[in-house]
């Protein structure tokens, strides 16, 4: 049978499948919307503010029959009308096209909150294989420009046709992420499909009203900074309005759904792993690299602003569409007063299409506790080829991985570490068998744990330490430590970014002889904070210290978290020898709060 429409999920352009179908002997209907790339079933989408009058848009009616094509009827139903002029019978010849315009009408009303609408077009002609196509019309009408008139990300995802459910629908401070979505968090991507490009489509705009072109948005490779203009790589911007008021009507390509761009260009074919940015690269999908400078003091501050959010694009029934996410964008930075922000991530809204998360998720906490009571097939092995339950030994210089000096003992539920004199602290990157899991860091507040056994008994030399870590990589940590300082056995902090000293104390208790610590590290996406803690004893859980706070919370914070256990006999500050000792370590978690 021959195809009737150009379904919205095609990648292929109409030209394309026009011409491999070629002419037949009879007409033969084809219909096109400029919302096919929507990923949707046919239809066309409108949008107003207050039922502000805005042009009409079309949707295509062409034939690639061999005779022509009559168009009988045209019939429209809901807040939709044909626009003045459109005639509801016509002739189309082999090969050519018409447009079929229609307008959204919404009835005025008093209400102050924001109204969709649902109809139907019915083309009927004389194609006797499929004599009628339908077109689902769809219409948004918010109450009022800006502020509380416009609508929610969930409005405009149901208003276009997607399943709204998922994304947030009021205005929220930057949890992360809201409970009751589906959020996927994901600083950078990767193309799924390596043969064809990746496509970011406006879905709707509803920033403040402006003037001159704005809002420019596009991507930039990772492991470049896109605060720096040259390493961003825009696809487009919109127009304002061409009046000396932009606050008179719509503003040009603001306020509303499926905003026209400057260029028309929605296509990038990535080499590698990439983010995207929007309102001309003041927010970026990476949140290490949200910056503003303060008008007091002049300085450049660094913020943990979470401006993207990422959602599976679903169809209103519920379907997974492959490959494709629901991207809000919120402006602004917070506390700084004048930059208005409100969290409502509708201030742009686009579909991002053959792009995949760059990380698949671990586990969400809480994962099965390590009580060292057995071996776990397939994890990092001890020195008989048992497995530990640890998921890897964190990348070091040298030999990070040394089995012989790892012991578990399911007999009495223990975990030894014999240490050597590499370290993580500072530039050195020498620490062997750190010993990590990964778990989705991104969901919920956590906590990592690991309990030691007397650690007094075993350690007396300066700076000898065991510990409890969390962090992406070996420059880039907090741990707490069991560590000999100044005579005694006490709890100490320790953070690093970038391989450099960030956050230290020392000023923890002393650990009496004889003394079973539970060291935590709890962890807070929404605050986007570390905070240790420790139990004595089996005592009240303690914090220990001031909270961190990594300025590049989502590497830290992300789908694919590492936390574990460490034990070194440090050398440095001072000390030029340090002999090796055994750590005893009888439990280790990580688990929600």
């Amino acid at each position: 049978m021959r195809r009737r429409s150009i379904a919205a999920a095609l990648p292929l352009a109409l030209g394309a499948v026009l011409a491999s179908c070629g002419p037949t002997g009879a007409p033969d209907i084809r219909v096109s919307s400029p919302d096919d790339g929507l990923r949707l079933s046919q239809r066309l989408v409108f949008s107003t503010v207050d039922e502000e009058a805005r042009p009409a848009r079309a949707v295509t009616v062409t034939n690639p029959g061999g005779t022509d094509l009559q168009v009988t009827g045209l019939t429209v139903s809901g807040a939709f009308a044909l626009d003045g002029g459109q005639a509801t019978a016509f002739t189309v010849a082999p090969g050519a096209s018409a447009p079929v315009a229609l307008r959204y009408t919404p009835p005025a009303s008093t209400v102050t909150t924001r109204t969709l609408h649902t109809g139907t077009l019915t083309i009927d002609s004389n194609d006797a294989e499929t004599p009628s196509v339908s077109v689902t019309l769809k219409g948004l009408n918010a109450p009022a420009y800006e502020d509380v008139g416009e609508p929610t990300l969930r409005e405009m995802a149901t208003a276009i046709g997607y399943y709204g459910a998922d994304v947030i629908n009021t205005v929220q401070r930057a949890r992360w992420p809201i409970g009751g979505t589906t959020e996927v968090m994901s600083p950078y991507w990767r193309r799924a499909d390596a043969g064809a490009p990746v496509e970011l489509i406006p879905l709707a705009r509803y920033a403040a009203r402006t003037i001159g072109t704005t809002g420019g948005a596009g991507w930039y490779a990772k492991g470049t900074d896109p605060n720096i203009a040259n390493n961003r790589k825009p696809l487009y911007a919109f127009e304002g309005c061409g009046c000396a008021d932009p606050t008179v009507g719509s503003g040009g390509e603001n306020q509303r759904l499926l905003p026209a761009t400057t260029t028309g260009v929605t296509t990038f074919s990535p080499s590698g792993l990439f983010g995207l940015f929007a309102d001309n690269g003041r927010a970026f999908s990476d949140d290490g690299f949200h910056k503003y400078q303060d008008n007091t003091t002049g300085q450049i501050v660094e913020t943990q602003l979470h401006n993207f959010r990422f959602y599976p694009a679903r169809n209103a029934s519920g379907g997974t569409i492959p490959d494709a996410w629901l991207v809000g964008v919120d402006i602004a930075v917070d506390p700084r007063p004048e930059a208005k922000k409100n969290y409502d991530y509708q201030d742009y809204v686009f579909l991002l299409v053959n792009a995949a998360p760059e990380l698949s998720p671990a586990p969400r906490p809480p994962l099965g506790d390590l009580g060292f009571g057995s071996a776990v097939g397939g994890t990092v092995a001890d020195k008989d080829g048992e497995g530990t339950g640890f998921g890897s030994v964190q990348a070091a210089s040298g030999t990070p991985y040394q089995p012989s000096l790892i012991d578990l003992d399911t007999a009495a539920g223990r975990l030894r570490l014999t240490t050597t004199n590499g370290s993580s602290s500072g530039g050195t990157n020498t620490q062997v068998n750190a010993l990590q899991r990964a778990f989705d860091g991104s969901y919920r507040r956590w906590d990592v744990a690991a309990t030691v056994v007397d650690p007094a008994a075993v350690m007396g030399t300066q700076l000898q330490h065991q510990a409890v870590f969390f962090g992406p990589d070996n420059n880039n940590y907090v741990k707490l430590e069991a560590e000999f300082r100044d005579g005694a056995v006490r709890l100490v902090s320790y953070a690093e970014k970038n391989g450099q000293f960030a956050f230290a104390d020392t000023t923890g208790p002393v650990i009496p002889a004889g003394a079973t610590v539970q060291l935590h590290l709890l962890g807070d996406p929404d605050l986007r904070t570390v905070q240790p803690a420790y139990q004595i004893n089996g005592g009240p859980l303690t914090n220990f210290g001031a909270a961190y706070a990594p300025s590049d919370s989502m590497r830290w914070f992300s789908v694919q978290a590492q936390g574990g256990i460490l034990a070194s006999s440090q050398i440095g500050q001072g000390v030029t020898s340090s002999p090796s000792f055994v750590a005893t370590f009888d439990a280790f978690l990580v688990r929600s709060r």
